[in-house]
């Protein structure tokens, strides 16, 4: 598939018919490094569409100053380029406001107030995944996947 044709707008994105199983894999990916290569590898043991939602600079989370350091179209098209990606949307959308979530901030976890709730309340993906390094921590997603039948995987 073309990058161009797996980059695709959140609504978009809401009106395909998309083939199950899904995976869903959420995150800021300013500096695309092995591990999510692998990461991305590794979901597709699992489901046959990925979808990589990636936060907006809007809406990317205080990282420091500068960041993101590549902006989101760009981050898109590197995430559409990688074989094992099915598709990539930049995430506008709400976020959980009373309750974070936990994120990996400058090397440590630490807790953010970004959560994609409508995209995971709308696509309900059959599986959520999230780094090993988020497993036993208290995530809201945890509980907003299994509502919706999904399962996440580490």
């Amino acid at each position: 598939m073309n990058i161009h044709n797996k980059t695709i707008e959140y609504e978009k994105l809401l009106n395909k018919s998309l083939d199950r199983k899904i995976g869903l894999c959420w995150g800021g990916f300013d500096f695309l490094h092995a591990g999510h290569i692998l990461h991305f590898k590794f979901t597709k043991k699992y489901c046959q569409t990925l979808i990589v939602a990636i936060n907006s600079d809007q809406a990317f989370p205080d990282k420091g100053k500068g960041r993101p350091f590549f902006p989101e179209q760009e981050r898109a098209e590197i995430i559409a380029s990688i074989d094992y990606v099915d598709y990539v949307v930049v995430y506008h959308g709400s976020y959980l406001n009373n309750q974070n979530s936990v994120g990996i901030l400058h090397g440590k976890i630490q807790t953010t107030p970004y959560v994609p709730i409508d995209i995971i309340n709308k696509i309900k993906p059959d599986y959520y995944f999230k780094g090993i390094e988020y497993k036993g921590k208290s995530i809201p997603e945890i509980e907003i996947v299994q509502k919706n039948g999904g399962v996440i995987i580490y």
